[in-house]
């Protein structure tokens, strides 16, 4: 069972500035945590429901997890945590992605600039990453990309690190480009 201030840290991570305070970000869903998890990220702590536990969705991810890394919770409390209406009894606390420097601009690379819808993000970040776009750079008007939507929309192409790279210009010190 959840305490309650761990319930108010997990929810506060749908906001940004704790996000990057704490360096977390929540995933939730059964295909994103997959995903995930395939390609390596560390899963700090999972958190699922009874009937998710007997279901075959999660024997597909706990062959990628240590038994210690999950706990069943009730739905009351994933539902708490989550900002899906409708939750698929699956919740995941993991560290933000840590990408590679980019020492010089690479021949595979895109710049987006003032991308403010969640879902296009996503979608942008997803195609990118299957065109085999090795860098992404990012304006700092550009929504948040561990934004709760746009981790949802780009189906875990956060975590695609040998094939991915994501520059947020809000991160570079501006004197490094002169």
């Amino acid at each position: 069972m959840l305490s309650i201030p761990q319930i108010k840290f997990l929810k506060s991570l749908h906001k940004s500035k704790f996000r990057k305070q704490h360096g977390k970000i929540i995933l939730e869903g059964h295909r994103l945590i997959l995903q995930a998890v395939t390609f390596g990220a560390i899963m700090e702590k999972v958190w699922i429901t009874d009937e998710y536990e007997s279901s075959d969705q999660f024997k597909e991810i706990a062959m990628g997890l240590k038994k210690n890394e999950f706990d069943i919770i009730s739905q009351k409390s994933i539902k708490k945590i989550s900002e899906n209406k409708n939750s698929q009894g699956i919740v995941s606390l993991t560290s933000i992605p840590q990408y590679k420097p980019v020492i010089k601009y690479p021949y595979k690379s895109i710049y987006l600039d003032r991308i403010s819808d969640p879902g296009n993000m996503g979608a942008l970040l997803r195609t990118a990453c299957w065109f085999g776009i090795k860098n992404i750079f990012l304006s700092p008007e550009c929504v948040d990309i561990y934004n709760s939507k746009v981790i949802r929309s780009a189906m875990g192409a956060h975590f695609y690190f040998d094939r991915i790279n994501i520059v947020s210009f809000d991160d570079i010190d501006k004197d490094d480009l002169l």
